[in-house]
């Protein structure tokens, strides 16, 4: 092989080397980019969660409770809460479940919500790419908000173990040694 075939390999490695390391930025990108939104579903979603109180609170007492009883993913805007309110009513009512001036019960209110909902979405004729309900609803809950205090700390030291374990494997390993003159040992 000449010199000029081997001139046109190396700038060709070098070319593939650049064209490497911009798709692991774009991958590393999106990643952070997915571990972001993450982060602010599950704070959007313990906000829903924890919220007790709507509207005017100076001038009206009392608390409330949201219950998540499904996660939609769609293609489309999904019916409003004004609509899901009302046909909640109309089956709680054909039930029998409403006897003013007795509070629903919440079981039955959870219970008709998961059946009117599917629906709805029906109704709205939206394409639906994702549909959380049920047990995996209890399993999304359990992973976002840990019933305790000692359950959040094992949750982090297991994070910061992990990171740790990824720094030795794939960082710590590709650095170079820089022994010498001018650097100080590590």
């Amino acid at each position: 092989m000449t010199l000029q075939k081997w001139s046109r390999a190396i700038d060709m490695a070098r070319w593939l080397r650049r064209r490497a390391e911009n798709i692991l930025v774009a991958l590393l990108s999106t990643m952070f980019a997915c571990f972001i939104i993450q982060i602010f579903f599950r704070y959007v979603l313990n906000n829903v969660i924890r919220t007790r109180h709507y509207g005017a609170q100076t001038t009206r007492t009392g608390t409330m409770r949201n219950h998540l009883i499904a996660v939609v993913l769609s293609d489309g805007e999904i019916f409003s809460n004004l609509k899901f309110t009302q046909c909640l009513y109309d089956l709680l009512t054909d039930q029998g479940s409403i006897t003013p001036p007795d509070p629903v019960d919440l079981s039955k209110a959870v219970t008709a919500a998961r059946e009117v909902l599917p629906e709805l979405l029906r109704e709205d004729g939206v394409r639906i790419d994702q549909f959380v309900t049920g047990s995996d609803i209890d399993a999304l809950l359990a992973e976002i908000r840990p019933d305790n205090g000692e359950q959040a700390r094992e949750l982090l030291e297991e994070a910061l173990q992990e990171s740790q374990a990824y720094y030795k494997r794939w960082i710590e390993k590709a650095r170079p040694a820089t022994r010498g003159r001018g650097t100080r040992g590590a």
